[in-house]
C-alpha cells in the first residue's frame, strides 16, 4: 500500500501569531521614529534657544568693548609689560545682560628704559557678554587695538619757533613750570623746567629791556633735531584737525571766548566761543578741553578764558586779556599781545616763521596744563585697526 502524505494546513492559532510579530516589528519601527523625530525636535529646540540667547550675548559683548574705548584708561594699560594684561571694566545693560572686558598688550612701539615706558602700541581688547538667567548665551568678542605713541615732539620749551622770538614792550616767556591758578585739580607735584625758546640755526632771539626771556636755558638752539621734531608736531596737527570739537573759519574774528553752561548747569559744549574752565575746578566746564581747528588766519582780540588744544593753519593774532591753557600749534606766524598762556606754543612753519610777544603779554610752560589736554580721550584712547581688527573668540566645552 503506497504511502500518503497529507499537506498541513495553517490553523487560526497560526494566523494570530503572524499577526502579532507584525505588530510588533510595527511597532518598533514607529518607536524608533517617534525617538528620532523627538532627538531631532529636542535638538533643535536647543538650537533655537542657544541661537536667540546668543544674539543678546553678542550685543552685550560689544557693548562691552564700546564701553571699555570711551572710558579707556591710558595710566593703568600704560603700565602693562608686553604679555600683562588687566580687567578694564564690567558692567549690565537695561536688559539685565551683561559685560567683563580685559585687556591685554600685545607690544610696545619703542621700549625707553623707564619703568613706566609707555611707547603706544597693540592691544587685544576682550569682551565676555552672558545673557540673565539660567543656561543664559554666552559669547566672547575682540579688538585688535593700536594706541598712540607718546607726543615726543611735546613740550620742550615754553615756545618754539624756527625763526626766532622777539620780547618787547613788558612781555614774558618763561620755560619756569607754572602751576594752573586753580592748581590743575588732578595733577601731580612734579615741577619742570624747560628752555624758554627753541630756534633753529638761523633763529634770531630779541629781547628788549623790561621783558623776560627765561629757562633752563633761557634759548636753546638746536640743529637738525628741530626739523624732525616740527615734522612730527605737523604730522600730530593733522591728525588732531581730524578730531577737533570745534573748527573755525580761515579769517574768523573772535571777541568773546568764556565758559558756558546749559539750563541743567552742564558745560554747552555745543557752543563754539567756549573753550572750557581752566580755573575753577568746580565749574561743569573743567573737564571740557577742546581741539579747536582754524582753518587758516585767526584773530582773538577778546578776554575770558580757555583750554585745550588750538590748531591753528594760518597766523594767529591774540589781543586783549585772554587766558588760555594748554598747547597750541601755528603753522604761520605768532603775534601775541596782552593775553597769557600756560602751557606751549609750536610754530610749525620753516625758519621764516617768528613770534612776537609784546605789550606785557605771557606765555609760560606749564606741564600740568599740557597734561591735562593731552590726557583727552581723543588723544590717547586706542583706535581699532581699519581691517581684521574685530573677531570672535570661540570657547571649547
Amino acid at each position: 500500500m503506497a504511502d500518503r502524505r497529507e499537506g498541513r494546513h495553517p490553523t487560526p492559532a497560526d494566523d494570530c501569531g503572524l499577526a502579532l510579530l507584525a505588530v510588533v516589528v510595527f511597532l518598533a519601527v514607529l518607536a524608533a521614529v517617534v525617538a528620532s523625530g523627538l532627538h531631532v525636535s529636542i535638538r533643535q529646540s536647543r538650537i533655537a534657544r542657544a541661537t536667540s540667547a546668543a544674539a543678546p550675548a553678542l550685543y552685550a559683548a560689544e557693548s562691552g568693548l564700546s564701553a571699555a574705548l570711551a572710558a579707556w584708561d591710558a595710566e593703568r594699560v600704560d603700565g602693562l609689560p608686553v604679555g600683562g594684561a588687566v580687567m578694564m571694566g564690567a558692567g549690565a545693560l537695561a536688559t539685565g545682560d551683561r559685560y567683563q572686558t580685559r585687556v591685554t598688550r600685545l607690544s610696545r612701539f619703542a621700549e625707553t628704559g623707564e619703568e613706566d615706558a609707555g611707547g603706544g602700541g597693540y592691544h587685544l581688547l576682550a569682551s565676555v557678554g552672558a545673557v540673565r538667567g539660567p543656561g543664559g548665551g554666552r559669547r566672547v568678542v575682540a579688538r585688535l587695538l593700536r594706541a598712540p605713541e607718546p607726543a615726543r615732539w611735546c613740550c620742550h620749551a615754553a615756545i618754539v619757533s624756527g625763526g626766532g622770538v622777539d620780547v618787547s614792550g613788558g612781555a614774558t616767556v618763561s620755560g619756569v613750570d607754572h602751576r594752573p591758578v586753580s592748581g590743575g585739580g588732578d595733577c601731580d607735584g612734579r615741577q619742570d623746567e624747560r628752555a624758554g625758546a627753541m630756534i633753529g640755526p638761523a633763529g634770531r632771539v630779541h629781547v628788549d629791556p623790561g621783558s623776560r626771556l627765561e629757562g633752563a636755558p633761557s634759548v636753546a638752539t638746536v640743529g637738525p633735531e628741530l626739523s624732525l621734531l616740527r615734522a612730527e608736531a605737523a604730522a600730530a596737527f593733522q591728525e588732531l584737525a581730524r578730531s577737533a570739537e570745534i573748527v573755525v573759519p580761515a579769517g574768523t574774528l573772535l571777541d568773546r571766548l568764556r565758559p558756558v553752561v546749559d539750563g541743567a548747569e552742564r558745560c554747552d559744549t555745543g557752543e563754539a566761543t567756549n573753550w572750557g574752565e581752566p580755573a575753577d575746578p568746580g565749574h561743569p566746564c573743567f573737564d571740557y578741553l577742546p581741539i579747536v581747528h582754524a582753518r587758516g588766519d585767526l584773530l582773538l582780540q577778546t578776554g575770558g578764558r580757555g583750554q585745550g588744544v588750538l590748531l591753528v593753519e594760518g597766523d594767529l593774532e591774540v589781543r586783549g586779556d585772554l587766558e588760555f591753557h594748554g598747547l597750541i600749534m601755528i603753522q604761520g606766524q605768532l603775534s601775541w599781545q596782552g593775553a597769557r598762556s600756560r602751557g606751549a606754543v609750536i610754530l610749525l612753519r620753516d625758519d621764516e616763521a617768528r613770534a612776537r610777544v609784546v605789550g606785557g603779554g605771557e606765555l609760560g610752560y606749564s606741564g600740568c596744563a599740557l597734561e591735562r589736554a593731552l590726557r583727552s580721550p581723543k588723544l590717547v584712547s586706542p583706535h581699532p585697526l581699519a581691517q581684521f581688527s574685530w573677531l570672535e573668540i570661540l570657547e571649547e566645552g
